[in-house]
Order: structure tokens, then C-alpha cells, then sequence
């Protein structure tokens, strides 16, 4: 494969399934660029069509400082492989597969991309409550995801669990612990057990504010949520201060 050079930027395009072009990227090259210029010794991919398999963020640098662009025609490397060739931009994340395999049609991330937009979450959040951080992260990278959501429940516990963090944060609004993993998971848990009387529990949580306490175990988190919600249930409770 011949390395050739152009300023006919418009030449090249886009494709759709590739990530989104950063502007932090853009800027880091930039200064790069401006200090050592060594876009020559880097060439991008692309395919016959002139479709930009590697290297977009260079290009829009290029493109940027009039400098010309070297690139090289690959006739192997397909839109698939983006995420293989694309290290010089930085490793690809999860937010970037799921545009690719949505880009290309495939519905499971196109109604996972749906939920994250309606939700107004990003996906390492939207793990916490989905669960299986392992084994959904692997799978949006294979191209293999199965959305398997019950989208309106998913969406119910969503909402309960945020109403939770906003009472929490104005009730304590120096506590951190609630905001980490460990109770974010437990909480979206507990609104989503069918044990749970969501309604009573809300009632009950500004009386029971000092049995909040951080822990790294999910189990000691629901122990306290499910003793909230058993406060003066079946009884007065004598506990004081509550």
C-alpha cells in the first residue's frame, strides 16, 4: 500500500458508525501538529470510497491548518475494524461501540442508545442498575448485546430510585456515600424488590436519616434500606431521635 498526500479534504468522508469526534482529541493534536508536524509518518485508512476507517481527528486537523493529509488506500480493513485501528485517538469506550452497532443497524443498541438518551444517563451509570458490569461491557464491544430491558419497569425503578437521591441530597447534602456504586446499585434494588412499599419507605426516610451510613457491601445497604422501610410498620418503634 502507496502512502499518498491531498488537500482535497473533501475527498474523504465521514462514516456515521464511527465514533464521535472528541474535541479534547482535536485539541491535544492540534498542538501537536503545530509543535511537530508529523502527520506523514501517520497516515489514516481509508477504504476505495475514500471512507475514513482510522484517523478522522486527524484529517479535521489537517483540514483545520491547511497542512496536507497523508492517507493510504486499504482494501482489508472494513468499518468493523474501526475499533481495532483507531488506538492514536485513544482506546475506544463502551459510549463508542454502542454508536457503531447502532449506526449499523443493529437494534439492540439502537434501543439501548434510545433508553441512555431518554433516561439522560451514560451507560458506565446505566450499568449500575442493568447489572453484569462484566459481562454487558464484553458484549457491547463483540457486537454480541442483547437488550433484554423491560423498558417501562426499567424506567419505573429509574425514576424511584432518582426521586431517593434527590430526597437524600436535600436532607444531607455534605454525605457522599450515596453516590457511590455500592449504594446506587442497592438502592435501584431495593425500589425494584416486590417486597418494597416504596410509598411508606418515603414516608419514613426522613425519620430514619441516622441509620445512613456508607458501606462497600451491597448486602449491608439493603439491610438498611428494608430497616427503614420496616420503621413503626407494625408498631410504635421506641427507638429515639427517630
Amino acid at each position: 500500500m502507496s502512502i499518498q498526500s491531498t488537500k482535497n479534504y473533501e475527498l474523504f468522508k465521514f462514516l456515521p458508525e464511527n465514533r464521535d469526534i472528541k474535541s479534547s482529541i482535536l485539541e491535544k493534536l492540534t498542538k501537536s501538529i503545530k509543535r511537530n508536524n508529523f502527520l506523514c509518518d501517520f497516515p489514516i485508512i481509508v477504504d476505495s470510497n475514500y471512507n475514513v476507517l482510522d484517523g478522522q481527528h486527524r484529517l479535521a486537523v489537517a483540514k483545520a491548518l491547511k497542512l496536507p493529509i497523508y492517507y493510504i488506500i486499504s482494501n482489508t480493513i472494513k468499518s468493523d475494524d474501526m475499533a481495532f485501528v483507531n488506538d492514536a485517538g485513544g482506546k475506544w469506550i463502551r459510549e463508542d461501540y454502542i454508536k457503531h452497532f447502532a449506526e449499523k443497524g443493529n437494534v439492540n443498541y439502537v434501543k439501548l442508545r434510545d433508553l441512555l438518551k431518554k433516561l439522560n444517563i451514560p451507560i458506565h451509570e446505566a450499568i449500575i442498575y442493568i447489572g453484569g458490569e462484566k459481562r454487558v461491557s464484553k458484549s457491547l464491544r463483540d457486537g454480541t448485546y442483547i437488550y433484554d430491558i423491560v423498558e417501562d419497569n426499567f424506567i419505573e425503578y429509574f425514576n424511584k430510585f432518582k426521586t431517593v437521591t434527590e430526597v437524600l441530597k436535600g436532607y444531607l447534602p455534605n454525605a457522599a456515600f450515596h453516590y457511590s456504586r455500592c449504594w446506587r446499585r442497592a438502592l435501584y434494588l431495593f425500589v425494584q424488590a416486590p417486597t418494597t412499599d416504596y410509598d411508606h419507605f418515603m414516608r419514613k426516610l426522613p425519620y430514619c436519616l441516622n441509620r445512613l451510613r456508607p458501606t462497600l457491601r451491597i448486602a449491608d445497604a439493603l439491610t438498611i434500606l428494608n430497616s427503614i422501610q420496616e420503621f413503626q410498620k407494625h408498631g410504635k418503634n421506641k427507638e429515639q431521635g427517630e
